[in-house]
């Protein structure tokens, strides 16, 4: 193993790890609201979701075998911690369709971006690992599942405020012609 590689490759591995850890963790939430009765509208979404990470999750295992390595938590409590008081928020207003629906996006889009951000270090130092079949592992292994879900779960949130505001119309209205 070259220099380069030798420096290069713990570097890449943490941030491994910590993509890792996002995806691990929005497998793990996402099979707790996947039963909730406010989410039965999106449960094929959430399913898909669920699919896909797991695919992904494989993709990622399959470069550490490439790196002779393996997962670790080491370096991802802070990350933990932040994905985790971000779902708590979430699961202490479930029965709140309003609130809850905006902070199931929160949530989505973080673990959204921090997979890019993840992403866009993996691939800049993949380059210097000098295994070709990393770089395609990752790009298979980020951005997939959300997307189609935050689309899903903003659709119905959006409704649900056009439904607030008809209701709040329709009675200001009513009231006026009283």
């Amino acid at each position: 193993m070259s220099t380069g590689v030798t420096k290069i490759k713990p570097l890449f591995v943490e941030h491994l790890n910590r993509l890792h850890c996002a995806k691990a963790h929005l497998l793990e939430r996402l099979v707790d609201i996947c039963e909730e009765p406010i989410f039965s509208n999106v449960k094929v979404p959430i399913e898909k979701a669920l699919a896909q990470t797991e695919l992904e999750i494989a993709n990622l295992d399959r470069i550490y075998e490439i790196l002779n390595t393996g997962y670790t938590f080491e370096d991802c409590a802070g990350l933990v911690a932040f994905l985790e008081n971000t779902f708590s928020s979430f699961q202490a207003n479930i029965k709140d369709p309003d609130i809850s629906f905006v902070l199931i996006l929160s949530y989505l889009h973080r673990i959204t971006y921090i997979e890019n951000a993840e992403k866009e270090i993996l691939l800049l130092l993949a380059d210097k690992l000098n295994k070709p079949t990393v770089k395609p592992l990752l790009l298979a292994s980020v951005g997939k599942s959300e997307p189609g879900l935050i689309a899903e779960l903003t659709t119905i949130y959006m409704g649900f405020l056009k439904g607030i505001k008809v209701g709040v119309l329709l009675l200001t209205f009513g009231l006026q012609l009283l």
